[in-house]
């Protein structure tokens, strides 16, 4: 693959869709992953060129690990020019599961975790898609092409407005990354290359503890 044709090919179409809807930010959930970051990394110098908001957000709850809420801040903090991180949803799904979650045995827990997982990406969605509305712009999908084949997504809950890496396998995701971090002029964004590399050294996880 040609990683710079691929690159440019994104941030063209990306740009291209801006201008034409006249949108005024796009918004991206932070995970502290490789997908999240690069699509950070490959959005922020076309919002900086049309002048609009990269809105980042880590929303955390309950399973994700400190190293996965450290690389969502240190990615936040490199590409987005708003960020934060909210834990306003531990609350909402401190409730939801503590009543739609009985004592359950053994056999139902597997499924169990996938309806809670499920949950929290909804949950997410729905707060990233009120901050959009609020500031004129859209959803980023994070997702891939081989979780997408392999319906590793939960519906109303991953999907969002436009999908920059939907076309790229999970190995074309770490090799742009990767092309980016070695090859990219990192003047204006002085620790992305830090944290591009680090979510490719970190341990995928699904940040949904499914």
């Amino acid at each position: 693959m040609n990683y710079e044709l691929a690159v440019n090919n994104i941030r063209g179409e990306l740009k291209k869709y801006l201008q034409k809807t006249n949108l005024k930010s796009l918004v991206i959930g932070i995970s502290g992953g490789i997908d999240s970051c690069l699509c950070a990394a490959l959005a922020r110098p076309v919002c900086d060129e049309l002048g609009i908001a990269l809105i980042g957000r880590s929303l955390p709850i309950k399973t994700n690990e400190e190293d996965e809420l450290f690389r969502a801040r240190e990615t936040g903090e490199a590409f987005c020019t708003n960020f934060k991180e909210d834990r306003i949803l531990e609350v909402y799904y401190d409730r939801m599961s503590s009543e739609l979650n009985p004592q359950i045995d053994n056999q139902e827990m597997q499924k169990w975790k996938i309806r809670n997982g499920n949950m929290k990406a909804r949950l997410r969605m729905t707060y990233l898609y009120n901050l959009a509305s609020m500031n004129n712009g859209m959803v980023l999908s994070t997702d891939n092409l081989t979780e997408y084949l392999l319906g590793f997504w939960t519906l109303h809950g991953d999907v969002g407005d436009l999908a920059p890496i939907q076309q790229l396998y999970k190995s074309e995701v770490y090799d742009i990354a990767k092309w980016i971090a070695y090859n990219e002029d990192w003047c204006e964004y002085p620790v992305g290359k830090k944290i591009i590399l680090d979510t490719i050294d970190a341990l995928a996880t699904d940040g949904l503890g499914v």
